[in-house]
Parts: structure tokens; C-alpha cells; sequence
């Protein structure tokens, strides 16, 4: 599928940058919003089994994988901007 191959395009180097909560919940709503077109339907609970059954997780979750990979590599040279990305990530 097209959007699984972009995934990585459309989230480069965002694993350290310091994203609001709002800015993820808006990646997740445009590809939200990209199911809804390609599907015909606005039921979100259908959004989400056609994600499941394709295999493409929401930019919230791939953005947490990637940047625990990040900080797994890393962290011990960046302890601080872990521990501040962390908070307004996820506050």
C-alpha cells in the first residue's frame, strides 16, 4: 500500500523534535481522515479495523517506537532532552 511506504517520508526526523500533543493527534487525524476517503465512511471504528487488517499504526505510535529506539541508542548522551521531550510529548 502507497501510505505504508510514505510512512517513513512523512515522519523523518520528527523522533527528535519536540512535538506538541496536539501536532501528533493532527498527524493522526490526517491519516485518519485518508482512511475515511479511501474507504467511504466516516465510522471511525471501521478506520481502525481497516488500519489493523493493512498493518499501519497511527503516527502517535510510530513516533513512540521510533523515538524509544532513539532514546535507547542514545540516551545516555542526552539524558536531558529525553526527559524534555518526554514531558511535552506526553503531557
Amino acid at each position: 500500500m502507497l501510505l505504508h511506504k510514505c510512512m517513513p517520508i512523512l515522519l523523518y526526523a520528527l523522533e527528535v523534535c519536540a512535538l506538541d500533543k496536539r501536532s501528533v493527534q493532527s498527524l493522526d487525524f490526517t491519516i485518519n481522515r485518508f482512511f475515511m476517503k479511501l474507504f467511504k465512511t466516516s465510522s471511525i471504528v471501521t478506520v481502525r479495523d481497516c488500519q489493523s487488517f493493512f498493518g499501519v499504526d497511527l503516527p502517535s505510535i510510530v513516533l513512540a517506537k521510533i523515538f524509544d529506539k532513539f532514546v535507547d541508542k542514545y540516551g545516555n548522551t542526552s539524558i536531558s532532552a529525553t526527559v524534555c521531550y518526554s514531558i511535552v510529548m506526553f503531557s
